[in-house]
């Protein structure tokens, strides 16, 4: 769970992230069927009380669906697997931490991760240098973005890997040589992804370490604190060389971190704007939220609102897990939440410190500060260590037994792999509506539109696959609509703009393309596009 789904290289379109979050679920399954099978785990299951997190947005879920404000139930309703599973993770942190003992959990977890960063790393390089590496092996990118495919994503995993090695070098598991080896390995492929995330993380791991060291005074705590530091120091010396070595054409991979630091500061960082838009979204609906599955349609309409000079910006994500929680889910359970992770981290900073628990808070401190710049945990490798690690720090659980809980436990987790194996195969039949242009793959698309938990996004590709026709256009606009709620695109905002003329209600396709128009202000070739001549 902590090394395959970093580095396994197949990402496909149309969800890139498809097999390394299946590799997360099958490997988190198996180590909750390890302990959960037993019959003895069931008299005294540890439930920690991080797991009050996804049942408070659970019933966020089930309020919405009573109100009428689910658009997409097969969204609501992975969401809510997303949210289930989460809790099953914590359940089985708790339940290592307490069994295993912490100090086990957290050097195996950590040489785990340290395998997977040094693997991580390696692959930048050879990224980096263009070698003619087998695509099984090396996931083809033109930035070293390493086998997750996105050079953010790369910055995290590789950074919790440096925090791995910081934590095995306290512990004495490894020399004061072999960690310097391994740190300056990491620091350069951080350096080599171009992901500013390091700059962030690096801070963070130096603060969490002279918050240790002012607290306890121990020497563990100053050594955390002058690693930290220094790999960070490290990491923007290496990112200065590389803009200089650009300068002079001696690099031509991508952009480097200082570059994109520096362009944010003049020009102004995306982020902002979307940040904003998620406040508004928030102040539509206070209370209850947009929705699940309702941002990207919400953020649309924002965008399309935008006043003359307002930098429009449409997403499908609020780029911060607050501020997407308070859109999506409403200021009830986003405060509810919140005091639960509040009264967690609290409880957290007063226990005693060693190489573990620093290891442990270093980990949720790097995936947490990343959530509230990107949205990491709505990645399946990324949520599972983070749900598994919140159980296993968590110093108040509550024994539960249950009598059946073993009979419910393997009832479930055949449910489970049966849902694993459609979502396999559904994902399959869309990635070859994708990649293969024939009827046979568009009717496995069409097949997947009509029943599936990947409904909407089938749905999406018939939409951008359809040809308008006058004769169908009534249906073909029903069908556009509902896609382009689920997720707009300028491309088929233009192919819905035609289908409602067709089917004769000009006024909502001039409006449509009067949105579009506003929205993507950069874009109107994109939204033209999809129209034929005489409609544009």
């Amino acid at each position: 769970m902590m090394v395959v789904p970093f580095v396994q290289p197949v990402h496909l379109q149309p969800i890139a992230s498809f097999y390394s979050e299946m590799a997360a679920a099958v490997f988190g399954l198996l180590a909750a069927g390890v302990l959960f099978s037993r019959a003895q785990a069931w008299s005294a299951l540890a439930l920690p009380r991080v797991a009050l997190v996804p049942a408070i947005l659970l019933i966020a879920i089930g309020a919405q669906w009573l109100a009428g404000r689910i658009a997409f139930p097969e969204v609501a309703l992975l969401d809510a697997l997303f949210l289930l599973w989460a809790a099953l993770l914590a359940c089985v942190g708790a339940v290592l931490a307490r069994d295993v003992g912490l100090a086990p959990l957290v050097t195996t977890m950590a040489w785990a991760v340290v395998i997977g960063g040094l693997a991580s790393a390696a692959i930048a390089v050879i990224q980096f240098l263009h070698w003619p590496i087998p695509r099984w092996l090396v996931f083809a990118d033109t930035i070293p973005a390493t086998n997750l495919g996105q050079r953010n994503h790369a910055g995290d995993y590789l950074w919790l890997a440096l925090a791995s090695v910081i934590a095995l070098r306290l512990r004495a598991t490894v020399s004061a040589r072999a960690a310097a080896v391994m740190l300056s390995a990491l620091v350069v492929a951080a350096a080599l992804t171009g992901s500013r995330g390091p700059i962030v993380y690096g801070t963070l791991l130096t603060g969490l370490g002279a918050w240790w060291r002012w607290r306890d005074k121990m020497p563990a705590a100053r050594t955390v604190m002058t690693l930290a530091m220094v790999t960070t120091l490290g990491f923007l010396a290496a990112s200065a060389l590389l803009t200089l070595a650009g300068r002079f054409g001696l690099t031509t991979t991508g952009s480097w971190a200082v570059d994109r630091l520096a362009y944010a500061t003049l020009a102004g960082d995306p982020r902002l704007a979307i940040w904003h838009d998620a406040w508004r979204i928030f102040l539509g609906s206070p209370w209850l939220g947009c929705g699940v599955g309702n941002y990207p349609w919400r953020s649309f309409e924002i965008a399309s609102q935008a006043p003359p000079g307002h930098l429009a910006l449409p997403a499908e994500h609020a780029h911060n897990l607050i501020l997407q929680w308070l859109a999506e889910y409403g200021l009830v359970a986003t405060l509810a939440a919140v005091a639960v992770l509040a009264w967690w981290l609290r409880d957290a900073l007063k226990a005693r410190m060693d190489a573990e628990r620093w290891w442990l808070l270093a980990m949720l401190a790097i995936i947490g500060g990343h959530s509230l710049l990107e949205y990491p945990l709505w990645y399946g490798y990324f949520l599972s260590p983070f749900a598994l690690l919140l159980g296993a720090g968590d110093t108040r659980t509550a024994p539960l037994t249950m009598t059946h809980g073993r009979s419910i436990y393997v009832l479930a987790s055949i449910l489970a792999v049966l849902a694993m194996a459609n979502l396999w195969r559904d994902e399959r039949r869309i990635e070859n509506s994708v990649y293969q242009s024939s009827a046979r793959s568009m009717a496995g698309l069409v097949d997947v539109a009509r029943a599936s938990l990947l409904a909407p996004l089938a749905r999406h590709g018939v939409a951008l696959a359809m040809i308008p026709q006058a004769s169908l256009a009534v249906d073909q606009a029903k069908l556009c609509d509902a896609a382009l709620r689920f997720r707009p695109r300028p491309d088929l905002l233009g192919k819905c703009a035609v289908m409602e003329k067709l089917s004769g209600d000009r006024r909502k396709a001039q409006a449509l393309l009067s949105e579009g128009y506003r929205a993507y202000p950069g874009q109107h070739d994109d939204i033209e596009a999809a129209m034929p001549p005489d409609a544009q």
